[in-house]
């Protein structure tokens, strides 16, 4: 492939920290692709402490034809996922771009169809449905269809359509375009792929391809419950306030309702992360601002909707009685 960006269609940016156990599966799966001319290949070694790289180097090797394409940058220090993507879009020169996470895997087609998509319509992002795949199980999850750059946006803050980074193919110039320059939050690694939404509200058109064509690996350690440490909990807080501080400018106050949503669908996670006090008086201090919200999106279970009931009028023992019963119960019955 020439080294001239005008003639580099896509730029797949992977960054690689940790992921021995499973990057041979993915590299394999990317390496296959039906569509690999006019596309680069980024690896960000985030100073990855493992042999990670060095398999992604041995598997290559099976690749030939693809070894000018590929490149590999190191950091020589650890600064975690959101910086490592954004050395990955300093370097690409792709008409658009796409990040995968390294622990996952590929369905052969994922390039060749969102790209195909996205040309013959000329979109500015491109999403696909995505398969949950844990243990022997695989669920596949169905996105949402929008055709307009509205309603994507409202799916995204009220809750049906994910915000994911690895299933969107993105036209690289929305990164830097309209005198803004959207970056990931360096140093605020959780919740850093709400990134998406402001490159979307940025955005002009978006469809969908009616395929599962990313494979979201859950593994056996991982529960439906998190340890959200207060490292955690102000990521998720600066990403938040970002997001919407982002949207309200966007759009003057236009999403109001729906970004009062988001906030109270992001710390709703604390009332169902197991029975910590800690947590509930997290979900307390969070966003108290949106609590006048509660019980109005009809996306909300009914049952998330109670517990927050529970939570504003300090009712914790019946939402640590839920964690207990049902939380605990569920967790319990997937790992047996």
């Amino acid at each position: 492939m020439s080294d001239s960006k005008d003639n580099i269609k896509i730029s797949v940016i992977v960054p690689v920290y940790g992921v021995s156990a499973y990057i041979g599966k993915f590299v394999k799966s990317l390496f296959s692709q039906t569509m690999t001319d006019g596309v680069e290949f980024i690896f960000v070694d985030d100073a990855t402490p493992d042999i990670s790289i060095e398999i992604v180097e041995k598997e290559l090797k099976c690749y030939p034809q693809l070894q000018k394409q590929v490149k590999i940058v190191r950091h020589k220090e650890n600064h975690g996922l959101p910086a490592a993507r954004n050395t990955g879009l300093v370097i690409a020169g792709g008409e658009y771009v796409i990040h995968f996470d390294s622990d996952d895997y590929l369905e052969p087609t994922i390039l060749e169809n969102l790209y195909f998509k996205a040309k013959q319509e000329n979109l500015d992002i491109v999403y696909c449905d995505w398969n949950l795949v844990r243990g022997g199980s695989c669920l596949r999850i169905e996105e949402p269809s929008y055709n307009n750059i509205c309603t994507a946006l409202k799916g995204m803050l009220i809750g049906p359509m994910h915000y994911n980074v690895w299933n969107k193919l993105i036209r690289r110039s929305l990164f830097a375009n309209h005198n803004i320059n959207i970056v990931f939050p360096e140093g605020y690694s959780m919740g850093e792929d709400m990134t998406v939404i402001m490159v979307t509200a940025c955005a002009e058109s978006i469809a969908k391809v009616n395929d599962a064509l990313y494979n979201y690996v859950k593994y056996d350690h991982q529960t439906i419950t998190a340890d959200y440490t207060d490292t955690h909990i102000a990521s998720l807080k600066h990403n938040v306030e970002r997001v919407c501080n982002f949207i309200t400018r966007q759009f003057s106050g236009k999403y109001e309702k729906e970004l009062a949503f988001m906030k109270l669908g992001i710390k709703s996670v604390f009332l169902v992360s197991g029975f910590k006090l800690r947590l509930f008086r997290a979900w307390k201090s969070t966003f108290p601002e949106a609590n006048q919200y509660i019980g109005q999106n009809p996306r909300v279970l009914g049952r998330i909707a109670m517990l927050e009931w529970f939570a504003t009028r300090n009712m914790f023992f019946f939402v640590g009685l839920y964690n207990i019963l049902i939380v605990h119960l569920y967790n319990k019955l997937c790992h047996r």
